[in-house]
């Protein structure tokens, strides 16, 4: 893993079943406000990955323009 991340953030790696590479990774993250250091376009951070907010339960994706955006709205 190429980048680095605050350590109140944890990840989840999923290798693609076509090359067995890794290409969605699923952020654990204490707080809305750790989202903004999330990797976008970097080693294999591909649209699809997913960021779990644990004190609000809130949902952010990858986007195909490597934005993260809240999930339903």
């Amino acid at each position: 893993m190429a980048f680095q991340l605050p350590n109140t953030i944890k990840v989840m790696k999923y290798p693609s079943p076509k090359d067995g590479r890794i290409g969605i990774y699923e952020f654990i993250c204490n707080t809305e406000s750790d989202v903004s250091s999330l990797p976008t376009n970097v080693d294999g951070v591909n649209p699809g990955s997913a960021a779990v907010i644990v004190s609000t339960a809130k949902v952010y994706l990858l986007n195909v323009s490597n934005q993260w955006v809240k999930f339903g709205g």
